[in-house]
């Protein structure tokens, strides 16, 4: 074939080589490509398949091998603002084994997966309105799916892809020089490195590991998140003012599923987050009617200012058997201190979080004007709900996070966090240093103490 071109519509088909005989494949060698205004337009009516991103789509690549090996060099392919590029080859031959070496300039990871799962609107059918669950509903829900995790198809097939990106952009949460190896092998996944840097500074380093096992499979999370900025979608204040967020996260679980493997999990994750300016419209989940409770809560002011100054925040906890205790939670604004701790079962999907409330001095605010400065956190992950704490409750709780409780950062935080003015650059560099009785992965750019 040469020069073979195909045009339906805005799509456009092109192959040029030589097509071995079948089904040997021999001396295959074949240069194709595929393009179009609208992918959605351009497969959906082919394939059957909805939904799918309504945005412009490039594929190419030189095709070569036979019926053992297929090479595809020079591939590359483009979605919306979206590319990759690389060599991939595949061995169809037992043992059956894929790698692929990919690179791309941007991907931009909301945009493909809307694309994906958004419904395709009817406007000449339109549906009837769904019926708002009750909240006794939405508490018998489960955030954590419960459906089996099944990768047994890969159990004959070894694979190899390792992928290096440029710019990948998340939410609220842009990264670059991005390096992701995967592998698969015996019927296991394993995702290491995870690797790269925040495009307003930071690192990541993670893995994850799956593998089979008598319950189901094991499954392995490590990583660290070292100074990376919130900088949530349209949000008018610039990177540098942004707070700062480290994360340390080891954890293992066991199961047949997602749920079955939090339910069994153990591990320990530390956050702190840092000096910063927060929107006070975030827009996303948080214009939800909890957050919005919650932030009305750290800012009295919020309807009235565009931001609220947080100068630090610190919450880790302990795991075991999926129930999670949450110990410190401390929080420190320009006009509130929160201090809290709580407890969330990874089984039930249960919350009980509990925080005292207390302004801070010179800003307007006494402690009198907050109708109830213990508050709880309850419900379930799918149904939270704020609730006010019973007073003499609260002051146990209170009690037991400023002894207990705050001991695994440092002593006397309770006492301190609304009379020192360093308390908070105190705690944060406390933070950064503890190591919550886990190996984790150190940064890319970074030595291990």
């Amino acid at each position: 074939m040469e020069d073979v071109a195909l045009s339906i519509g805005d799509a456009r088909a092109g192959v040029s080589g030589t097509l071995g005989h079948l089904p040997a494949l021999a001396a295959t060698d074949l240069t194709i490509s595929v393009s179009g205004d609208d992918l959605a337009a351009t497969l959906g009516p082919i394939s059957g398949l909805s939904p799918l991103p309504a945005a412009p789509f490039a594929i190419g690549a030189r095709l070569r091998g036979n019926r053992d090996e297929l090479v595809a060099d020079n591939f590359s392919a483009r979605l919306g603002g979206s590319d990759l590029a690389g060599t991939i080859s595949a061995r169809l031959a037992e043992p059956r084994s894929l790698r692929a070496d990919l690179r791309s300039e941007r991907l931009e990871i909301h945009s493909i997966f809307d694309g994906f799962v958004d419904e395709v609107d009817a406007p000449d059918t339109p549906a009837e309105p769904a019926k708002k669950k009750t909240r006794r509903e939405r508490k018998k829900e489960r955030v954590i799916p419960d459906e089996p995790v099944s990768l047994g198809a890969l159990r004959n097939v070894d694979a190899t892809v390792n992928l290096a990106v440029k710019e990948l952009t998340i939410p609220g949460y842009p990264f670059r020089d991005v390096a992701i190896g995967a592998r698969v092998e015996h019927g296991g996944l394993r995702i290491d490195p995870i690797a790269g840097t925040g495009r307003y500074g930071g690192h990541i380093a993670a893995r994850a590991h799956l593998t089979p096992s008598a319950a189901g499979y094991h499954a392995e999370i490590e990583g660290r998140i070292e100074d990376v900025r919130i900088v949530p979608e349209k949000s008018t204040i610039p990177a540098t003012e942004a707070p700062s967020v480290d994360l340390d996260v080891s954890l293992t679980g066991e199961g047949r599923s997602p749920h079955e493997i939090a339910a069994s999990s153990h591990g320990t994750w530390l956050a702190v987050v840092g000096a910063g300016k927060l929107p006070t419209t975030l827009g996303g989940f948080a214009s939800s009617g909890l957050f919005v409770g919650v932030l009305d809560v750290l800012n009295p002011f919020r309807k009235s200012t565009t931001y609220t100054a947080v100068e630090c925040g610190i919450a880790a906890a302990k795991i075991d058997g999926g129930k999670a205790a949450v110990e410190p939670i401390a929080v420190r604004t320009d006009n509130m201190t929160v201090l809290g701790k709580g407890k969330l079962d990874l089984d039930t999907e249960a919350i009980d979080l509990t925080w005292r409330i207390k302004p801070r001095r010179g800003v307007g605010i006494t402690a009198s004007s907050i109708a109830n400065p213990y508050i709880k956190l309850g419900g379930t992950l799918a149904a939270p709900s704020i609730e006010a704490k019973p007073l003499n409750a609260a002051t146990s709780a209170s009690a037991a996070v400023a002894t207990a409780g705050l001991t695994l950062l440092f002593r006397g935080i309770y006492d301190r966090i609304t009379a020192e003015r360093k308390v908070c650059v105190n705690a944060l560099e406390k933070g950064k240093k503890i190591r919550l009785d886990s190996a984790i992965v150190p940064s890319p750019a970074r030595k291990e103490d």
